[in-house]
This record gives structure tokens, C-alpha cells and sequence, in this order.
């Protein structure tokens, strides 16, 4: 059976298959229980009170007199006994959390045995009234969330037990056959039950439908939580009308709050240093008669003593009563702070290490040009600035283009250097030292390529001046050995 067909059907299990609308209809079934119980323990102590005090009915602890006499004016303790267990153990229940299944379980037991002590005290008197029987049945099913295919079973159950105690049943006569009394009281019996099961589709529906609203917030709350929690936000309300400040767990935890503290706006505005004091209460003022929101940068001190930044935000919201309230969000920033500070430096000092390197420190992205060049990189092109490299193509730069089909491409090998005849922006050539590295994707490809650029063209015009002289003094000196 396909799932968007399943969940509209009274009697699938589909849906709760969910442990958050589980969770729900659990909390829902501990509820009823607590009423369940309490009705039960009220009811037993009404019943003898008014029979014995207000009636002057006798008190007995068997069935034994009344089936020997000719009256029935008796309480008979044994079915308020029986009444009362049931309530205790629905109460206990419900303070042991117990599940789903097991308080199901329970109420199921607990109405039949509520309708076999009912049925056989009724077919004892000769007075036996299957309306007694439908209430309790009704009762217990508005109160526990049973699907609606359990509460025709537990009716079928309440039948057979009819059927076996009351008057001409089973138990009393032996015979298996019905009598017209029986039957009357089984077609009853039939017919509160389909009423107590279309009774039954409402309320699993009206359950299903508030558990899984619940549901829904619950999981939004708990995002929210997490949320609130990673991100160090907390929310925060205040009521000019109590001058009352109040927030979320979040905040709380950012003060170093005991949960659930309430403040004053003074109290509110003493967490924050004491050149912050006067800029909050004014934007908070401003909001309160203006409706400007705000949103600043502040530091403050917990109920610690520790010294955090926050950054604050607030902004009016319209009561019922035409009254105003500010709400907002008090973020901890220390962190962020503290890591930007530590960014800035190592920005500065790569900043300082590039800037004064005479060596030129270039980045390549394929397709996508040079996207970092230092000072030094810019200069040996005969550029102003390495902001007028940025984006352009290293074919450009390249005086043997041809012969390398990636300029500027240093060695995969970043151990061995190679020398490589560069263009300078007015046409002029040099020789370059490449560097560098080169970084891949887990799949090869070349990510971008980090470099470094040597100016050599005066070591090289010295090393052939040497290699000149060298020469010259070798051709001298074979030429005074063949002399000699």
C-alpha cells in the first residue's frame, strides 16, 4: 500500500511508525491516564459516600447477601476495590512514563474487567443496563489514544463478556445458545460500539493531527536550539510595562545566567562596559518611541566577571493592548573577534613578507589568469601595480610562447628550478629563475599553481663575462706552451 494512501486510513499504524508523533501520543496517553486515574479514585469515593452517608446503603465485601436476600441496597466493596486498583495503577503509570504500547495495553485490561465487574454485579442484582458498560467503554477511549482498529477489538472484547456474565449468559446458564435478553443487550452492545469507534477515527485524527503539528514544532524548536547554540545567539524581550527583561536558554548561558532569570532594564544595562551603557539605553529609547531598529557592536561582563563581545539587535513589536515590546538577539562575538585579529595579522605579515621580497610571488588559475602578483612581480614587468596583473594572461608574459605551451607553468618537480626568457610590458626580454608549486584536485587536474619569479639577467651576462675571460686566459696559456 503506497504512504500517501496509508495515512488516510482510520486503522493503518502507518503513521506512528514516526517516533516524534509517537513521542506525542505517548505524552497524550500519560495525560489520560492521570485523568483516567483521578476520575476512577473520584468516582469510587462519590459512589460509597452517597450510597452509604447520603442513602443509608449497608457496606459488603462479597455479593454473598444480596444474592441470598431479596434486596439490593449494598455497596459491595470488592467492585470499589477493583475500581480504585484500576486508578492507582493508571496514576502510577503515567508517573513511570510507561510506552505506547503498554498503556494501551492497560486500558484495554481496564475496561474489561470495569465491564465484567459491572456486568456481573448487574446480572447478580437482576438489574444489569448496558449503558453503564458503553460509558466506561467511552470514557477510557477519549482519554487513551487508541487507533480506531483497537477500539473495535476492545468492543468485541466488552461483547464477549457480556455475552459469558450477564444475565442468561454463558456463566449462569451453561447453554451457548442466546436469549432474547442477551441478544438485546449484545445488539446494543454492537451498536455503542460502531458508535464509539467513529467517536474513535475523530479523536486518532484530531491525536494524529496534533501530534504531528507538535511534532513538526518540536523538530523546529530543537533546529532552532542547535541553531541558537552553534551560531552563541540567544533571544531576548523587554516589557517597558514591568520594566522586565527576560530571554532564551541561549542567552542565559552567554551571561553566565542561572535559566529562566528575570531583570530589570537597569539590571540589563549594568552586564555592559561602562562606555557601552548610554549607547544601548539611547538606541533602545529610540526603538521604543520611533520603532528604529538597532544592531551594534558592544563589549560586556558576565555574571562572572568575563569579558566578552556581543553584538545586539533589537527591534519593536505591536501587543494586542497597542503596547510596544523590544525584541532581539544578543550574539557572542568573542571568538570571531579574536579569530579576525588573528587573520588581520597573518594577512599583515604575509603582506609585509611578499611586499619586501625582491623575488616576484604570482598565483595561476587555469583559465582564469593570474589572480595574485606581489610588488616585486609587478616591477620585473615593468608594471605599477599588481593590481594591473590581475586576470591577465601569462601568454602575454611569455617570450618563448611558442615553444611553451603553458608560460609560467613551473616544474612538477618543485625541487628543480628552470630558466625561462620573459617579456617585459614594453617588449624588453629577461631571464627568469621559475619556481614553485604546483596544486592538483583529487581527480589531477591543476588547481592553480603557486610561483616565484628570479630576475638572473645579470648573473647570466656575468657568468658569460667569466666564461669570455675564461676562455681568453685558456687560448693564452696553450699559446705560451707551444711557444715554449
Amino acid at each position: 500500500m503506497r504512504p500517501d494512501t496509508a495515512q488516510w486510513l482510520p486503522f493503518s499504524s502507518a503513521d506512528e511508525q514516526d517516533p516524534d508523533l509517537r513521542s506525542v501520543l505517548t505524552r497524550v496517553l500519560h495525560t489520560g491516564l492521570r485523568q483516567c486515574g483521578a476520575i476512577g479514585l473520584v468516582a469510587a469515593l462519590l459512589y460509597v459516600g452517597l450510597s452509604v452517608f447520603g442513602l443509608g446503603y449497608d457496606m459488603t465485601w462479597t455479593y454473598e447477601s444480596i444474592v441470598r436476600g431479596t434486596f439490593d441496597n449494598h455497596v459491595v466493596a470488592v467492585g470499589i476495590l477493583v475500581v480504585a486498583a484500576l486508578s492507582v495503577i493508571g496514576l502510577i503509570l503515567a508517573q513511570t512514563r510507561c510506552s505506547l504500547d503498554k498503556g494501551r495495553l492497560f486500558g484495554w485490561a481496564a475496561i474489561l474487567v470495569a465491564a465484567a465487574v459491572a456486568t456481573f454485579e448487574g446480572a447478580v442484582r437482576s438489574a444489569f443496563s448496558t449503558e453503564y458498560v458503553i460509558l466506561v467503554y467511552l470514557l477510557i477511549v477519549a482519554i487513551i489514544p487508541f487507533r480506531p482498529l483497537q477500539v473495535v477489538g476492545i468492543g468485541g472484547s466488552v461483547a464477549l463478556v457480556v455475552y459469558l456474565l450477564g444475565p442468561s449468559g454463558l456463566a449462569w446458564t451453561g447453554a451457548p445458545g442466546l436469549s432474547s435478553g442477551m441478544a438485546k443487550h449484545l445488539l446494543f452492545i454492537v451498536g455503542g460500539s460502531v458508535l464509539v469507534t467513529g467517536a474513535s477515527i475523530v479523536l486518532y485524527r484530531r491525536h494524529r493531527s496534533f501530534g504531528t503539528t507538535q511534532a513538526s514544532l518540536q523538530k523546529k524548536q530543537d533546529l532552532l536550539h542547535r541553531t541558537q547554540e552553534v551560531a552563541q545567539v540567544g533571544g531576548w524581550e523587554y516589557d517597558p510595562a514591568s520594566d522586565t527583561v527576560r530571554g532564551t536558554e541561549e542567552l542565559y548561558d552567554i551571561l553566565d545566567l542561572p535559566s529562566g532569570s528575570r531583570f530589570e532594564l537597569a539590571s540589563w544595562l549594568q552586564f555592559y562596559a561602562p562606555d557601552s551603557r548610554e549607547t544601548v539605553r539611547d538606541v533602545m529609547e529610540r526603538c521604543l518611541q520611533d520603532g528604529e531598529p538597532f544592531d551594534l557592536e558592544v563589549s560586556l561582563s558576565t555574571a562572572t566577571d568575563e569579558r566578552r563581545a556581543v553584538r545586539l539587535r533589537g527591534t519593536a513589536e505591536s501587543q494586542p493592548d497597542d503596547t510596544l515590546r523590544l525584541t532581539g538577539i544578543l550574539q557572542d562575538i568573542t571568538e570571531r573577534q579574536a579569530m579576525q585579529r588573528r587573520l588581520d595579522e597573518q594577512e599583515r605579515l604575509l603582506r609585509s613578507i611578499t611586499g619586501n621580497v625582491s623575488d616576484g610571488i604570482y598565483r595561476l588559475v587555469p583559465g582564469e589568469g593570474i589572480v595574485y602578483a606581489n610588488q616585486a612581480f609587478a616591477q620585473l614587468f615593468g608594471y605599477d601595480g599588481a593590481s594591473e596583473m590581475l586576470g591577465l594572461d601569462p601568454q602575454a608574459l611569455d617570450a618563448q610562447s611558442e615553444e611553451r605551451p603553458a608560460p609560467l607553468r613551473v616544474p612538477e618537480d618543485s625541487t628543480q628550478n628552470e630558466e625561462v626568457l620573459l617579456r617585459r610590458r614594453d617588449g624588453s626580454t629577461f631571464v627568469g629563475l621559475l619556481g614553485g608549486t604546483v596544486v592538483r584536485d583529487d581527480d589531477g587536474a591543476v588547481q592553480h599553481v603557486d610561483g616565484v619569479v628570479t630576475d638572473i639577467t645579470d648573473l647570466k651576462e656575468r657568468e658569460k663575462t667569466l666564461k669570455g675571460e675564461r676562455d681568453r686566459f685558456e687560448t693564452l696559456f696553450e699559446t705560451l706552451l707551444q711557444e715554449g
